[in-house]
């Protein structure tokens, strides 16, 4: 009896192994759970942009990046501004928003007269009425981010469309005089739309932008731009255990597109670009700026990047979203007769501005990426914009004048085959007027505008 007892446990113990190595198949039906995580580091902007052109390089390295990124957090030489986390099913969408419904008024409607009842029973001009708000919007103030995710058959490679949006409510501007005067706010944002092709587990940067900001002390809104960027990270995990080794090889390209705008003496630019006169694949030109960036010849006025799928379009917006009057309706004149009136008879109020449209400064960068077969070339078309607050100009007189914003706006549309990696200059311009002042006869700084592909 112990002898067939012992024979069965022996068959048990041999057999258990067996087992161990035939484990069920996956479910088919069940899809995968991914973690989807988005961190926001911010960071002096040449500080920022040296980061990305000294780990990217010729080639995708963003966990080395994001690595570098999280230590200047340590040293305290950067900030986390937000860490965001949620979860998506395989083929599926999911938003996530920490927002603030802030109602702004969109319209006004002319200011009438407030009436009240004499002792007599007739209506007696009591005051006058101010401006009303009759129609209102919402701004979501916060972070935002919406996701579909699409899994590969290796259970690693993750298909990533991602929309995010960061928006501050940063001032209050007046528009009007006396009883028409109204408020409108001005919003901050910074967002991109993007596809992303992700490792699971690897953490990737997604954009570089510049955070919602106010305007320096002193100086009107809109006309400069803040020290600070902000690396914009996305790392996907799907649920599970990953599959050892590399990622699986694809066709599918991906391409971090930066665009760098560099201000200038136009001498500097003019003898720069007689020495290389190949801007469109010579690193020399933007390699001879970099000292520049440090003993203050030259300044990097602003920074862009955005991950771009090849055949696909992405874009990356950091604007101030700026409110400026559309329509205006003329003031009414107002006669008080009766008992006591508050205004000279026949007298007019000011003009109305009853309607109003955003006008978005700062940078706009949209790009479309198509890549060569032998992997060394890409062609792109790109559209970066940059706008400043110029100035205001006047119009009318007396309580008719009504002021308007001027606005500078440095903008190009260009399609590019560019060598992977190599900056290009595609474009110049006039440097942006931070006094207000007109455009001055002779241009003596100019901005260059250097683009690249990252793959």
């Amino acid at each position: 009896m112990k002898l067939r007892s012992l024979f069965f446990l022996g068959i048990t113990v041999m057999s258990a192994p067996a087992q161990d190595q035939n484990p069920a198949p996956a479910d088919p039906f069940l899809p995968a759970n991914v973690m989807v995580q988005i961190d926001w580091i911010q960071m002096p902007h040449l500080t920022a942009n040296q980061l990305i052109r000294q780990h990217l390089k010729h080639t995708r390295e963003s966990d080395a990046l994001y690595n570098a990124a999280k230590e200047l957090v340590a040293q305290k030489k950067a900030a986390r501004l937000d860490f965001t986390s949620f979860v998506v099913r395989a083929g599926q969408r999911s938003k996530t928003e920490s927002i603030l419904e802030k109602p702004w008024p969109t319209e006004f409607t002319a200011p009438g007269e407030a009436q009240k009842k004499a002792a007599d029973g007739k209506a007696v001009a009591e005051r006058e009425v101010p401006a009303l708000p009759a129609s209102f919007d919402t701004r979501n103030l916060g972070r935002s981010a919406e996701v579909e995710v699409t899994v590969g058959e290796d259970q690693r490679t993750i298909d990533l469309n991602l929309w995010t949006e960061w928006v501050d409510h940063i001032a209050d501007i007046s528009w009007g005089t006396g009883l028409n005067e109204v408020k409108q706010p001005v919003f901050g944002a910074g967002k991109f739309t993007a596809q992303l092709l992700e490792d699971s587990g690897s953490w990737q940067l997604a954009a570089l932008l510049t955070p919602p900001h106010g305007a320096a002390e002193g100086k009107p809104l809109g006309r400069e731009l803040p020290a600070e960027r902000v690396l914009v990270f996305v790392r996907a995990t799907v649920a599970g255990k990953k599959p050892p080794g590399p990622a699986p090889a694809t066709q599918v390209h991906q391409v971090l597109v930066l665009a760098e705008w560099i201000e200038t003496g136009a001498d500097v630019a003019a003898e720069l670009m007689a020495k290389f006169p190949a801007s469109a694949d010579s690193p020399e030109l933007r390699e001879a700026f970099e000292p520049m960036l440090t003993d203050g010849r030259a300044a990097l006025l602003e920074s862009s990047a955005i991950q771009v799928r090849g055949g696909q379009r992405s874009r990356v917006e950091s604007i101030t979203e700026y409110p400026v009057p559309l329509k205006f309706a003329p003031g009414i004149p107002q006669t008080f007769g009766g008992q006591g009136p508050l205004l000279p008879p026949n007298s007019a109020a000011p003009g109305l501005i009853d309607q109003f449209t955003l006008q978005n400064l700062g940078a706009t960068v949209e790009a479309e990426v198509t890549v060569s077969e032998s992997g060394r070339a890409i062609d792109m078309n790109i559209a970066p914009e940059l706008g400043f607050n110029a100035g205001t100009d006047s119009y009318g007189q007396g309580i008719s004048e009504v002021k308007r914003q001027r606005f500078q706006i440095l903008r190009i549309s260009s399609q590019v085959l560019l060598p992977v990696g190599v900056p290009s200059m595609i474009g110049s311009f006039d440097a942006p007027l931070l006094e207000g002042k007109a455009l001055p006869a002779v241009r003596a700084r100019k901005v260059l505008l250097f683009v690249r592909g990252i793959l």
